[in-house]
């Protein structure tokens, strides 16, 4: 059985088949990777990306955030560097070079407080952009929050606009 997947950055077409050899235990990415292609994830992360790297041999800092986000089962940065030797995962990515640990932390070095706010204010817009419209409107269900840090949100009315601020104040270890 053949089955065929496109990379998420160069757009490639990758196939996979049953085999006797040593497979890539991060086959089942595959599905993943084709629904970060169908919802735009690739576009979305190089527009709102405030890092911008000049070298030519530079790794693109998207190419590079998004082998921390298949590498979060790790512990370390160290253990990223696992999978530089996994060709498989690399097809499925479309990556030319997989970034060492020493290069995701220096990816992450770059990010101050406005960066990390610009990105994921753009990244946060482009996701509820994606949500279908509903009459009812949406909620949030805060009860799915860790009752040991979320002890209660609170709810004013701003003057200008009369719009909500949601606060939340956080704790630990009391309920």
């Amino acid at each position: 059985m053949q089955r065929e997947f496109t990379a998420i950055f160069n757009g490639k077409k990758v196939f996979f088949e049953d085999t006797e050899r040593v497979a890539s235990p991060y086959g089942g990415l595959a599905v993943f990777m084709e629904f970060l292609n169908k919802i735009g994830y690739t576009e979305a992360l190089r527009r709102h990306m405030p890092v911008r790297l000049t070298s030519r041999n530079a790794i693109e800092p998207e190419e590079t955030f998004t082998a921390f986000l298949v590498s979060v089962g790790a512990r370390r940065f160290a253990h990223a560097g696992l999978l530089r030797f996994d060709r498989a995962l690399h097809s499925l990515l479309g990556l030319e070079r997989f970034p060492t640990d020493d290069t995701i932390r220096n990816l992450f070095k770059r990010f101050t407080q406005g960066k990390v706010t610009k990105f994921y204010e753009g990244l946060t817009q482009w996701q509820i952009e994606r949500l279908p419209e509903h009459d009812g409107g949406y909620s949030l269900d805060l009860d799915s929050f860790d009752d040991k840090f979320l002890t209660f949100l609170e709810e004013r009315e701003l003057p200008p606009h009369g719009s909500l601020l949601l606060r939340a104040r956080w704790r630990t270890g009391r309920l």
